[in-house]
């Protein structure tokens, strides 16, 4: 398998094995805490192609989840049954749609696609699994909109002239 790697030739190991020019980020357990899923460039195309890719806890068979190279930046997330996930995908950071799929890949729809200049991050299920919440903005303000598992119904929740991080659910 021919790979493209790095070294560092002052280390006191051995330099010449290298390491993968890759990034893998943003790891999410899956519900059953059998598998954890991951942003990666590993096929080689580097950023900002990425897809997510799935592994066991070990680290062992892991698994291509998309075949898009335009995974976002962004944390993707679990339905609460487990088999589903969320995630933001397009060209780039900044011009990107949230879509989900089942949690193999397969199924994949697009359930909002912003206006351009806008980034889509921080997907989170309700707890009962009928909708997602998540922010939207642009690069300084942004504000949480709300839309059906299946795409419907999306508002937005009036929050004024404020920046927006991490929204989670709170149940009562």
């Amino acid at each position: 398998m021919n790979q493209l790697t790095y070294g560092d030739p002052l280390s006191q190991g051995d330099s010449t094995k290298g390491y993968p020019i890759c990034s893998n980020s943003f790891p999410v357990w899956s519900p059953d805490g059998e598998k954890i899923y991951f942003r990666s460039t590993r096929d080689g195309s580097g950023e900002p192609n990425a897809d997510i890719y799935s592994m066991n806890i070990d680290g062992s068979n892991v698994e291509r989840i998309t075949i898009t190279q335009d995974i976002s930046k962004r944390l993707l997330c679990f339905s609460p049954d487990g088999k589903r996930i969320v995630f933001a995908r397009g060209p780039s950071d900044v011009n990107n749609s949230l879509f989900t799929s089942n949690a193999d890949g397969s199924n994949s729809s697009k359930l909002v696609d912003p206006s351009s200049g806008y980034i889509i991050y921080s997907p989170q299920w309700l707890p009962s699994g009928k909708r997602i919440m998540f922010v939207s903005g642009g690069i300084s303000l942004g504000g949480i909109y709300i839309v059906n598992f299946d795409g419907t119904d999306l508002r937005t929740l009036e929050l004024g002239n404020i920046s927006v991080g991490n929204p989670n659910w709170k149940r009562k």
